[in-house]
């Protein structure tokens, strides 16, 4: 993540309303309910998160947990999805499963028609 979109965010961060909070933890430092008016991410789910070891990076304190505003950013950013790549990524696999077990391919109706184009130009030539 750029340095710029990092210091924008914090000065917005810094701009937004007040959330009753600690005023001696920086504004960079998170609790577990602004990570979830930022995320969506509930509070609950966070937890669980923790508890299993997956998710957001966090810092345990005394009575409390933080949250690192970089790191959450990185986590969003992490969970970006780009339509232009899974349109066509033969990975990507959608619908249920077959009767045989095997899944259905997203890429199969696309890469039968790239093959039958090839196969028309070859005879065409």
């Amino acid at each position: 993540m750029s340095a710029a979109v990092l210091e924008q965010l914090m000065k917005s961060a810094a701009d937004a309303p007040a959330i009753k909070r600690n005023r001696s933890v920086p504004r960079f430092y998170l609790n577990e309910f602004e990570v979830e008016q930022m995320t969506g991410i509930l509070v609950s789910t966070l937890r669980k998160n923790r508890s299993k070891g997956v998710g957001i990076p966090y810092i345990p304190m005394p009575r409390c947990i933080r949250y690192s505003m970089e790191d959450v950013v990185a986590y969003m950013e992490a969970q970006k999805i780009n339509p232009e790549d899974r349109r066509f990524n033969p990975e990507f696999k959608r619908g249920r499963p077959r009767k045989d077990g095997s899944a259905p391919n997203a890429a199969t109706g696309i890469a039968r028609a790239v093959a039958a184009n090839k196969k028309e130009t070859a005879k065409a030539e």
